[in-house]
């Protein structure tokens, strides 16, 4: 089965909102579209392995953390 959508900046910016993206920008010392696209990655990496059928495992993902 295929993966995951992607998640795409945009989104990632209207999820997290400018002062989050803001923050992340000056730890990283990137611009606001490379962190959105780094985030958007990450995410849709660990979506990808959280649920590589596409859908949540029976029982859920289990405790994180």
């Amino acid at each position: 089965m295929d993966a995951n959508p992607p998640i795409s900046a945009d989104h990632i910016q209207c999820a997290l909102g400018s002062d989050q993206l803001q923050q992340l920008m000056s730890q990283l010392g990137v611009s606001q579209n490379e962190a959105a696209s780094g985030v958007a990655d990450l995410l849709a990496q660990v979506v990808d392995k959280l649920s590589p059928l596409r859908s949540l495992p029976q029982g859920g993902i289990g405790r994180i953390g």
